[in-house]
């Protein structure tokens, strides 16, 4: 079965049709089957394109759309708090305090600085230290 018509088979058609309809109703046959026709061809448009539009919506709809996430804040770390010995006041220093502790901070230690501190009575059997155990 072939999916088009040829010459010779639409000339077959139209002489079954000038036998069976007759020269005088034969074009109003032809003008009948052209609107018909050409009713067919609008309503196949018009599905189609609905179908289309239906494809394009259900397309759109199953796509992820992407867009920018918002920026996250970072959170700002929480201040540390510096120690200083309870005894010192807290009071906010003068440009002559800072000056004297730069000064402090930057002196050259002295020789009574860099002796080692004096050694407490060590603990254990009274030996110095490094000394072996006596036996006894």
């Amino acid at each position: 079965m072939p999916s088009s018509l040829g010459a010779p088979e639409i000339l077959v058609i139209l002489v079954v049709a000038l036998i069976v309809l007759g020269p005088k109703r034969l074009p109003e046959a032809g003008r009948q089957i052209g609107k018909a026709m050409s009713e067919v061809r609008r309503w196949s448009q018009s599905v189609q394109s609905e179908i289309k539009d239906v494809i394009d919506v259900d397309s759109d709809m199953s796509r992820p759309t992407y867009s920018t996430p918002a920026p996250v804040p970072t959170p700002t770390p929480a201040p540390v708090p510096t120690t200083s010995p309870l005894s010192e006041p807290t009071a906010t220093a003068t440009g002559n305090d800072l000056a004297a502790s730069s000064d402090e901070a930057t002196a050259t230690p002295t020789g009574n600085d860099l002796a080692p501190p004096p050694a407490a009575d060590p603990p254990g059997d009274g030996t110095a230290p490094g000394a072996p155990p006596s036996a006894g």
